[in-house]
């Protein structure tokens, strides 16, 4: 009874000792932009230890893996084709070894519904087990080999597969088979007590199949303490377990929820129980425990028939100094794609600078930039179409124009050992092109292109020499056609 009790809470001392803390960071998605797609970023935490990480998303009812690459410093992108009023959820799952134990890190997989049992592909996979690897007997049946979860409005489902694929809960009088699919709330966890969905056969005065407390008094034998009923089912040789969340959020031991990490740990484990009829005393021995899975009760919905302008609020504005605090605000909660400051070059035109939002930790978005009396603060959420501000001036003052087309992307920032710099240009017409390198002062430095495209677009390179020749620093590259102007910061390190 003791080493089923030692592995049991091992379980929890998992939650105890290691600090579970989401390795993703303000996850966020833009509009639908000029080529169909979603742009789904977030900055994955180099310190949290996950060295396997997958975007996943569900459009037809199964998850799918969706790459994603670097865009700048620890801020990942995927681009994700998205058609008005589709039913769209994406989520992030991660895994790391912490303790000799594989533990995995993940956005919930919801369902709209609690019909059971779930379809298998819209849950969210724990961990695999590796087959044979019993710890006190080895019963087929009680050999797991991996595990999944999902979540509806009311209910919490489990999923757990064996080696077998059957499970048989009698065995004979005095043995029984139990299955235990373990939940903890990792901000309320305790050394001494963990929750439990059971499947088992009912076993008289002692359990039977249910969402139980398994609570430790100070003896050999945990006391297990009935909350509710669960669903149980098995398909295609899984078995499926779920219960109602507010059986288990009731139990006052349980903690708060939803808690402020949001998160429950998950693990399973399986037993041979047996009942001494001489002294009608049970006693346990473990088959098999899996790997551990903490998953965030966050839920990343995208389902929107059409786009809707974001709006630029004023918060503040100095006039001394010319700063000023915008509010951004969506209704969709897409994020700004694009963000420029317009500002007067003289001559009836405007130079455009790339400017970046800050992201608060309670979701806000706003900007912070010094302005003049005839710049334009411009954003879209889809790269498309734009809101322009300069509510800091009067009405008469001259408006900007739409943001011209004319525009280019390259890698920021660069490295000074990088290989060729590539700068994609786009919106071009038939006539001359410059592009050039300024410093902060506003000095040109270089002229690294003059050409007359015959395209629209143009992936330029320009070659690695030029870019070693420069100390490191902020620059600014400037691209000219007529009178269209495109001006984005370019920040060079060693």
């Amino acid at each position: 009874m003791k080493q089923f009790l030692t592995i049991v809470f091992v379980l929890i001392s998992l939650s105890l000792a290691a600090q579970f803390a989401s390795p993703y960071m303000n996850v966020r998605h833009s509009s639908r932009d000029a080529s169909g797609n979603l742009h789904i970023r977030f900055e994955l935490d180099p310190e949290a230890g996950f060295d396997v990480s997958q975007l996943l998303y569900n459009n037809n009812g199964s998850w799918q893996e969706l790459e994603y690459s670097p865009l700048t410093g620890d801020t990942m992108e995927a681009l994700l084709p998205y058609e008005w009023g589709e039913n769209l959820r994406y989520r992030l799952r991660g895994e790391l070894n912490y303790a000799g134990e594989e533990i995995t890190y993940q956005h919930q997989a919801y369902f709209g519904d609690d019909a059971f049992p779930p379809a298998l592909s819209g849950m969210a996979e724990l961990s695999d087990d590796p087959a044979g690897d019993s710890l006190m007997v080895y019963i087929p049946d009680l050999d797991i080999i991996g595990g999944a979860v999902s979540s509806g409005p009311q209910k919490l489902c489990r999923m757990l597969r064996n080696q077998s694929g059957s499970y048989p809960t009698y065995i004979n009088l005095t043995n029984y088979n139990i299955y235990l699919c373990t939940i903890t709330n990792i901000e309320a966890v305790s050394d001494s007590v963990t929750y439990a969905m059971i499947y088992s056969f009912n076993i008289p005065g002692l359990l039977s199949s249910g969402l139980y407390k398994l609570a430790m008094n100070g003896g050999d034998m945990p006391e297990f303490i009935r909350l509710g009923n669960v669903q149980t089912q098995v398909v295609d040789g899984a078995l499926y377990i779920s219960c109602n969340m507010s059986d288990l959020t009731n139990d006052p031991q349980f903690g708060a929820w939803p808690s402020l990490s949001n998160s429950l740990l998950f693990a399973d484990m399986t037993l041979r129980g047996s009942i001494n009829l001489a002294t009608m005393e049970p006693d346990f021995l473990v088959g098999d425990n899996s790997g551990v899975g903490v998953v965030e009760f966050t839920s990343f919905h995208y389902q929107v028939p059409e786009n809707t302008l974001p709006v630029l609020t004023m918060l503040s504005f100095d006039e001394e100094t010319g700063m000023v605090e915008l509010s951004y605000t969506d209704a969709e909660q897409d994020f700004p794609l694009d963000a420029r400051l317009l500002v007067s070059d003289g001559q009836g035109g405007f130079i455009y600078t790339d400017i970046y939002p800050n992201y608060h930790p309670d979701g806000s978005i706003s900007f912070l930039e010094l302005v003049g009396p005839n710049s334009v603060i411009s954003v879209s959420d889809n790269g498309v179409d734009y809101v322009n501000f300069n509510g800091w001036v009067s009405n008469d003052d001259p408006q900007a124009p739409a943001p011209s087309a004319l525009r280019f992307r390259t890698p920021n920032p660069i490295s000074r050992q990088s290989g060729e710099l590539h700068v994609f240009m786009e919106g071009l017409e038939k006539g001359e092109l410059q592009l050039d390198l300024y410093n902060l002062r506003g000095q040109r430095l270089a002229r690294w292109a003059e050409l007359n495209p015959q395209s629209t677009d143009l992936n330029l390179s320009i070659s690695p020499e030029k870019i070693r020749e420069l100390p490191s620093g902020m620059y600014f590259l400037k691209l000219k056609q007529g009178t269209r102007h495109y001006t984005q910061r370019l920040v060079i390190t060693r």
